[in-house]
């Protein structure tokens, strides 16, 4: 497996259209904490950015020796809005911007059932410059249990089709996430994030889920006391996962970037 850092290390728990960093300080950054990928987010390009700027992200990556684990290029997608599903029905536009950046995963968001038919037809065009969709497990969506996860997949029914896991999001909704989760994924399964948190009633931050409101505390990823990354690891080695695994860690009052990027990297690398 290997590693790769989000841009969300420099946004705010809750703010997910800015960073504090710029593209390049965050790539500086990955390469000097021993990170070999980067999930490229809306925070830093969108498919209405200029062309001139995601050429210019792709020389950053190229001159740092770094490569795209994933891209997601609209808002909508990151904060999970009723419009999540828009991307599917423009997707030649982030098609184009992930071939400029060297991406083969394109983050998607599916909500109801108009987009299950509208992601199908989008991974028809994605196949043709064999690229892959992925839908996130994530709370307030199809994806947010493992039942969902696998009748989704059933759904869509393409082979440019699939699931990026993150544990954090299955345990706000009421799932486990070790190896007999990760094998009813299998092999659906072709990126992973990873985030830390404590479930908690009366915790400082909350999610809407399909069950009603999740309440947790926000964690640094490897931090003891929320995610088992014990259990989460066992798991993808059960199905021989062997691609990114994305520190998908928000910014932390205190905590610097390069201080969460070192704890991460250094609290992941035994896994890996």
């Amino acid at each position: 497996m290997k590693l790769s850092l989000s841009a969300r290390i420099a946004e705010h728990e809750h703010r997910k259209d800015s960073t504090a960093i710029s593209f390049e300080e965050l790539a500086i950054l990955a390469k000097e904490t021993g990170y070999v990928g980067l999930c490229i987010r809306p925070s830093q390009a969108t498919v209405d950015s200029p062309k001139e700027t995601i050429h210019e992200m792709r020389e950053v990556m190229d001159r740092h020796g770094l490569v795209p684990s994933m891209v997601t290029l609209d808002q909508v997608i990151a904060t999970n809005t009723d419009e999540a599903g828009r991307p599917q029905r423009e997707i030649d536009r982030h098609l184009d911007y992930a071939q400029i950046l060297g991406a083969k995963l394109i983050r998607i968001a599916i909500k109801n059932d108009d987009d299950v038919q509208a992601t199908r037809t989008a991974c028809d065009a994605a196949k043709e410059r064999g690229m892959l969709l992925l839908q996130q497990t994530h709370t307030d969506s199809p994806a947010e249990t493992i039942d969902g996860c696998v009748d989704l997949v059933k759904r869509i029914d393409h082979s440019s089709f699939g699931l990026t896991v993150e544990p954090g999001n299955l345990m706000l909704g009421g799932e486990d996430y070790g190896p007999n989760e990760m094998r009813c994924l299998a092999p659906h399964v072709h990126n992973v994030y990873l985030q830390n948190m404590q479930l908690n009633s009366n915790g400082t931050s909350s999610v809407p889920t399909n069950q009603g409101e999740a309440a947790y505390d926000r964690l640094i990823v490897g931090e003891e006391g929320g995610i088992d990354n014990e259990r989460f690891f066992n798991g993808l080695k059960a199905i021989k996962y062997d691609g990114f695994v994305t520190a998908h860690q928000p910014s932390m009052p205190d905590r610097s970037p390069r201080d969460l990027a070192e704890f991460v990297a250094e609290r992941l690398s035994p896994y890996l």
